[in-house]
C-alpha cells in the first residue's frame, strides 16, 4: 500500500513538472509591433455606404465620374443592402420579419457592383433576410461568381462572424461585417435545426422552412398585402 502511495505521489509530482515546462508564461505584447502596417503608402481605399440598387446602373448616363474614382482605388468597399434574386426562378418570399421595406435586385447587380470596382461587401444588416433563407443564400452565390468578397452572413455562426480577405497587389484586406441588432425580430430568431445566421453572428437564426412558410403567420389582410407586394416587385423587374 504505501509502495502505491509513494509510486502515485512520484507520477503527480512528474506530471505537474512537465505541465510546468510546457506552460511558460506569455511573453509581454508589443503594441508598436502589431500596429506595424506591411502596406506601404500610397495604398487607396474607396468606401461608400448602402448599395441599393434593383438593376445594374453602371452604364447609367453620368455615373462614369463616381465609378470611375470606386474602380481606380486599390481596393472598394461598400455594404450590400438587399436581395439580389431572380423572382421567375426562385421559391424565395417575402418574410413577415423584415427591415422595413423588402429590397431587391436581379441577381446581374452582382456582376455590375464588381464592375464599378467593388471589391469587399458587408452584409450584417436588417435586410440580409428580407427574402428569407432562400434569398440570402442565392445573392451570396451572386456575389460568390461576381468575384465580391462578402462577409456578416453564413450557414453557421462561426462562418457569420469569420474575417473574409481581399489580395491585391500592393496587401490584404481583411473585412468583418457587423450589425447592431435593431427593432426587427428577425435579427434574433433561432432555429433548432438548420442555422443559418445573418447580422453580428449572434442573431438571426432563420428555420429552414421560412421561405415557404413565413406569410402563413401572418394575419389575412397582411398576407394579402405581402403577396400583392410581390406581385409588383415581380412586375417592376
Amino acid at each position: 500500500m504505501l509502495r502505491t502511495s509513494l509510486v502515485g505521489s512520484v507520477l503527480v509530482l512528474a506530471s505537474a513538472a512537465i505541465v510546468a515546462q510546457q506552460s511558460p508564461a506569455p511573453a509581454p505584447r508589443d503594441p508598436q509591433r502589431e500596429l506595424t502596417m506591411s502596406v506601404a503608402d500610397g495604398f487607396t481605399l474607396a468606401a461608400v455606404g448602402d448599395c441599393i440598387i434593383a438593376r445594374p446602373v453602371s452604364q447609367t448616363p453620368g455615373f462614369s465620374t463616381v465609378g470611375r474614382i470606386i474602380h481606380d482605388a486599390d481596393a472598394a468597399f461598400g455594404n450590400f443592402e438587399g436581395t439580389a434574386i431572380d423572382l421567375s426562378r426562385t421559391p424565395a418570399v417575402p418574410q413577415a420579419e423584415f427591415g422595413g421595406v423588402w429590397i431587391i435586385g436581379s441577381p446581374s447587380v452582382a456582376k455590375d457592383l464588381k464592375a464599378i470596382g467593388f471589391d469587399v461587401m458587408s452584409r450584417a444588416n436588417n435586410h440580409a433576410t428580407d427574402w428569407g433563407l432562400e434569398g440570402m443564400r442565392q445573392t451570396s452565390r451572386a456575389l460568390d461568381e461576381a468575384g465580391i468578397v462578402h462577409a456578416g452572413v453564413g450557414e453557421h455562426r462561426a462562418a457569420a462572424r469569420a474575417a473574409r480577405f481581399f489580395d491585391t497587389d500592393k496587401g490584404r484586406v481583411a473585412l468583418i461585417s457587423i450589425g447592431r441588432p435593431g427593432t426587427w425580430t428577425s435579427w434574433r430568431q433561432r432555429a433548432p435545426d438548420d442555422k443559418v445566421f445573418a447580422g453580428d453572428g449572434r442573431g438571426a437564426a432563420r428555420a429552414a422552412e421560412d421561405s415557404r412558410r413565413t406569410t402563413g403567420r401572418l394575419g389575412p389582410r397582411a398576407r394579402t398585402g405581402a403577396r400583392r407586394r410581390a406581385r409588383s416587385l415581380r412586375r417592376s423587374l
